[in-house]
């Protein structure tokens, strides 16, 4: 009975362990895809590169159009780097559901900004309640740990553990198999090598790769393809696989209820397919003149949250 309890307490562990350790991949995956200076790192080194490293951020600023003279320059990209702290300075403004940081053209100048420009040369402006402003861009560095949002930080602080996880949840998952396999062959009388050589025995194999010949094809593949190509089964390139399948793995699991039930769903790309275009339509601009449905009203902003 003890031995019994055991073998289910491995099999939660196991699963639960799994789950972990998945769900950490995937969101490092994420973080990674983000931050393309992590692409490469180990999981244990992710978080000094991150504390050690510098990100260059892109924000829209916006400059009080009676600072704008005509033939002025535009690109002060040149500029000696400012103290970033000039950023706090800026004003937030949200425009035609862009967001803008409004600076004195001073700041904007000491930051190192570059004004838009349109085909004649002129400053492209924007109007705020009556207000002209001139738009550009401003450019500066920052560190990537803090640009970095709390939950992105824990999964860098944890991204050490995620090979230990691994480690146990394969040690849980043998324990789990060893035990079973005993319990199993304790069950029917006989030893376990005895009920071992019962169970795989040329026929049983070869059963089980005709009923399995996909997996096992994928497999075999999968070991090719990393034997020629070293790159193919690194962890960049898995976190990437787990994260291309992620989306694709749900729409799988609505399929795979039906394919148990002997039946099938042709539906789901189509599904998936139609819910991207209705996205599509949905996110367009209220302003944009060539709308797919002109006459739609444009929806509240606090639908999308």
């Amino acid at each position: 009975m003890l031995n019994r309890k055991t073998v289910e307490l491995l099999k939660t562990v196991s699963g639960l362990l799994l789950c972990i350790a998945v769900f950490l991949a995937l969101s490092l995956s994420d973080v990674v895809r983000l931050y393309p200076g992590l692409e490469g790192i180990g999981n244990g080194a992710v978080k000094s590169t991150a504390q050690n490293s510098t990100v260059s951020i892109s924000m829209s600023a916006l400059v009080p159009g009676d600072a704008l003279t005509e033939g002025m320059e535009t690109d002060y990209s040149d500029q000696p780097t400012a103290d970033v702290g000039l950023i706090d300075n800026g004003v937030a403004l949200t425009i035609n559901d862009t967001e803008y940081t409004l600076f004195t053209l001073e700041d904007f100048v000491a930051l190192g900004g570059k004004l838009t420009t349109g085909r004649d040369g002129g400053v492209r402006t924007v109007e705020y309640e009556g207000v002209t402003y001139g738009t550009g861009t401003v450019r500066y560095e920052e560190r990537m740990w803090d640009n970095m949002n709390g939950f992105q930080r824990l999964l860098l602080h944890v991204a050490g553990v995620l090979n230990y996880l691994m480690v146990l949840f394969l040690a849980a998952l043998l324990c789990f198999v060893a035990m079973s396999v005993a319990q199993t062959a304790r069950a029917q009388e006989k030893s376990v090598s005895g009920y071992l050589a019962d169970k795989f025995t040329p026929r049983k194999i070869w059963k089980f790769i005709t009923n399995n010949i996909i997996i096992v094809l994928i497999v075999l593949f999968s070991i090719a393809v990393a034997i020629h190509n070293p790159n193919f089964a690194n962890e960049s390139n898995i976190r990437n696989l787990l994260s291309n399948t992620a989306v694709r793995f749900i729409i799988a699991l609505g399929v795979s209820g039906c394919l148990i039930t002997r039946g099938t769903d042709l539906s789901a790309g189509r599904v998936a397919g139609f819910a991207a275009c209705i996205s599509a339509i949905l996110l367009q601009r209220g302003d944009y003149s060539s709308r797919f449905y002109p006459d739609m009203p444009e929806l509240p902003s606090s639908w999308c949250c």
